[in-house]
Formats: C-alpha cells, sequence, structure tokens
C-alpha cells in the first residue's frame, strides 16, 4: 500500500504506507492523503491449456485511471529457475487492468529428465509506474 499527502502549501510526499506513520513539524490545517494498493492479482481460469487464452487481471483501488502497470508473466517449473514468457504495459481504467495472453504451442515446456511429464506453472506480477505527480 502507498500514499500520497498534500499539505496545506501544497507540498506533496508519499512512499509505502509503513505500520505507524508520523510526521514531526506538520503545517496546520487539512492535509489531503491518498491511499492507493492492489486490492488483487489473479488469472481469468484455474487451468491453462497449450493454445488457449488467459488473462492476468489486476484490480487496485485509489489509482487515477491511465496509470501504468507494466504486466511480466513468468512460467515456472519443478527443476528450472522463472522463465519471462511475456511483458506488456497497460493502464488502469476503473481501477483494473487485464492483459490477454495465449500460451504458444510453440514453447510447450520439455520433460525434465525424472518424469515423462513438465510441471509447469505460471505467475505473474504487475509493476505501477510511480506518478510524479503523486509526491
Amino acid at each position: 500500500m502507498i500514499y500520497a499527502k498534500t499539505s496545506p502549501k501544497k507540498k506533496k510526499t508519499g512512499g509505502h504506507v509503513p505500520s505507524s506513520l508520523k510526521h514531526n513539524n506538520v503545517d496546520p490545517g487539512n492535509h489531503e492523503i491518498d491511499v492507493m494498493e492492489i486490492v488483487e492479482l489473479s488469472w481469468s481460469k484455474k487451468e491453462l491449456i497449450v493454445g488457449e487464452s488467459i488473462d492476468a487481471n489486476v484490480e487496485t483501488s485509489g489509482f487515477k485511471d491511465g496509470t501504468s502497470v507494466v504486466i511480466h508473466i513468468y512460467e515456472t517449473d519443478s527443476d528450472k529457475s522463472p522463465v519471462l514468457r511475456a511483458t506488456a504495459k497497460k493502464t488502469l481504467s476503473g481501477n483494473k487492468a487485464s492483459l490477454p495472453w495465449k500460451y504458444p504451442e510453440n514453447i510447450v515446456p520439455a520433460n525434465s529428465g525424472s518424469s515423462r511429464y513438465s510441471d509447469a506453472g505460471l505467475y505473474f506480477s504487475g509493476k505501477f509506474r510511480q506518478n510524479t505527480d503523486l509526491f
């Protein structure tokens, strides 16, 4: 969770919300505080079959429409390091963004030497561009 604070003198500060938030020498008057957070990162379905599409969905709270989010989709396998499979820049609209993605048939995971089957999985991350007008 992050915050952006605007003082009565229009000074902007912000950062990650710590367990307690204390400020010394605070300007008197009303301060505006905006709180932004990632509410949920989820796939559009539980299983993916090679050649089918899946959506990486991002839901947030408090971000402005048009805020950029870069979504990275990674493949994991039990005996390998994660492999970056897709990256795309999206913009939030209504505190949501989605990246449709199709698992290409030409990158089917190779079976490990100890098994006839791969144990591949997918995960994704969302990175938000820090909006310089926030703080």
